[in-house]
């Protein structure tokens, strides 16, 4: 994820990120995990098999959430 005051290589902001964290925060928390713990193994390239099995989820969960991050600009 970019830096607070940066911008992505496609010239959102980072701004615009954090702008749309409670609603993903609120998809991860109905989902019953933690966003913090989801967007760190993202970050680490795990597989949604790999973080459905750390955070108790099923794949198809990770995969939802990775496409609403995206749409929400994150």
């Amino acid at each position: 994820m970019d830096e607070i005051g940066s911008s992505g290589e496609d010239g959102r902001d980072a701004g615009n990120a954090k702008k749309a964290e409670p609603d993903f925060r609120r998809k991860c928390e109905e989902a019953g995990t933690d966003m913090d713990a989801l967007i760190n193994l993202m970050g680490k390239h795990k597989s949604d098999m790999e973080i459905a099995g750390e955070l108790g989820l099923i794949p198809e969960a990770v995969a939802r959430l990775k496409g609403a991050l995206q749409q929400s600009g994150g």
